[in-house]
């Protein structure tokens, strides 16, 4: 089984013979290009799995601990969210950590799991923001939200809309949150590259999309409710999870009775 294989084979279990294979040493740079080249941040948990299995020089080794690493993290910021959002809050978290999907993205070797990990944190933190009858917790100051928000958006440019959140901060006026609001707009800049990816092939051009829904918005909300009404068993299987880059799938039955 070679390595550009396993993806296609996923049957094909391993034994403990197969992690003494030797690492993996390309004879050339791959470029990475489009949304996985934009920052390194997304990748900096994964990596100290990688870095870690570099002692052992066994490819599946780095692998998997970098895989462990991620979850890991993703676990630890699943409780330090718990412990802070309210408790009704608290079960959203718990249904978000519980899809397999989550569980599944969260443990990968991806941007996505930094994402996901700090996604729980960021609305714990929003949760606690709105909910005036809260009390007051260890670790609920803002200036841990908006390291979170930022290294959170550092991860994917694209989600630099997120931002806005610094102004649902309570107790700050609005100048302070416009000076916090426009700092971090400056550090994040550098990071979002042009947008040459508006016309992406395969029928997806976000910048039509965005004037069709302009110009005529109940064409759009009829679009989408025939969307719903077409594709929703297709969106009921992406609620749960389709994994891997090959959206592997679950039997049909397990989908409605997971939810």
């Amino acid at each position: 089984l070679k390595y550009d294989e396993i993806a296609h084979t996923p049957l094909r279990k391993f034994f403990l013979s197969d992690l003494s294979w030797e690492r993996y040493t390309p004879s050339a740079i791959t470029e990475a290009k489009d949304w996985c080249s934009w920052s390194f941040v997304g990748y900096i948990v994964p990596s100290l799995g990688i870095m870690l299995g570099k002692l052992t020089h066994l490819y599946l080794v780095e692998f998997y601990l970098a895989r462990l690493v991620s979850f890991i993290f993703f676990f630890i910021c699943l409780l330090a969210s718990l412990k802070l959002a309210p408790p009704r809050a608290g079960r959203w978290i718990l249904f978000y950590a519980l899809l397999p999907m989550t569980t599944h993205q969260a443990s990968s070797i991806s941007y996505d799991s930094l994402q996901l990990a700090l996604l729980p944190l960021i609305f714990a933190w929003v949760g606690r923001f709105l909910d005036q009858t809260a009390p007051s917790k260890e670790g609920s100051s803002p200036i841990w939200f908006i390291l979170t928000l930022c290294l959170f958006v550092l991860a994917k440019p694209l989600s630099i809309v997120f931002f806005l959140l610094v102004f649902l901060i309570p107790k700050i006026t609005w100048r302070q949150k416009i000076v916090i609001f426009s700092c971090l707009l400056v550090l994040t800049l550098p990071y979002l590259k042009p947008l040459h990816y508006l016309g992406l092939e395969g029928g997806v051009d976000p910048q039509l999309q965005i004037q069709v829904m302009s110009r005529d918005p109940l064409y759009y909300a009829q679009v989408f409710l025939e969307t719903i009404s077409t594709d929703s068993l297709e969106i009921l299987k992406g609620v749960v999870g389709n994994f891997g880059w090959l959206d592997y799938q679950l039997p049909i039955y397990l989908y409605f009775f997971y939810l």
